[in-house]
Parts: structure tokens; C-alpha cells; sequence
């Protein structure tokens, strides 16, 4: 997968300039990241907790343009340099359920 340079631009300008545990989602087409949303749910020590009601909303709108969800990125607090299990499975499975059902 690759992103495109202005994306990752914005990923690594948005993060210092937030609270520790902010996320966005990532979108794009034929393999390469074209589309980034910085997320408005909550951070806190250990813990992202996405805004999926106006995630799933972004992408709904990105799927009938042709945009893909790639997934969400997030940032950790400083010392925070693996990724959390319950991060990773919990809100990607969330947010999965939801476009496949319409699940909340």
C-alpha cells in the first residue's frame, strides 16, 4: 500500500497538535492513500475511542464516490510504542459490523 506524500503530510502536522489517543481514517483507491479525516472522538491515556457514528458516515460517503476505507490511524501517548490488542480488534471490528449490517 502506499499513501500519497500530501496525506502523510497532514497525518504527521495534525498529530503533535492534538490530545494523546487521537485517530482518523484513511481512505483511497487501487492501493494507494488518497483521503485522510482527522477523527473528533475522545483520547485518553491508553485509550482512542473513535467517533464511529461520523466515521461510518465518512465512509458511506467515500464508498459511493469510489473511495475505499483503508483503516484509522491513531496516535499514542509518548512512551506508547506497540500497538494495543484491544485497539487494534474492538473498534475495527466495531466499525466492520456496521457497514456489514448496520449494526450500532
Amino acid at each position: 500500500m502506499k499513501i500519497k506524500s500530501e496525506i502523510f503530510n497532514s497525518i504527521i502536522l495534525d498529530f503533535p497538535n492534538t490530545t494523546i489517543e487521537t485517530g482518523g481514517i484513511l481512505g483511497g483507491t487501487s492501493g494507494v492513500i488518497i483521503k485522510y479525516i482527522l477523527d473528533s472522538g475522545k483520547g485518553e491515556y491508553g485509550k482512542y475511542t473513535p467517533n464511529t457514528k461520523i466515521i461510518n458516515e465518512i465512509i458511506f460517503d467515500w464508498a459511493e464516490k469510489g473511495i475505499e476505507f483503508y483503516g484509522i490511524c491513531h496516535s499514542h501517548y509518548p512512551t506508547g510504542e506497540k500497538l494495543s490488542g484491544g485497539g487494534v480488534s474492538f473498534y475495527i471490528e466495531k466499525i466492520w459490523e456496521y457497514i456489514k449490517y448496520g449494526v450500532n
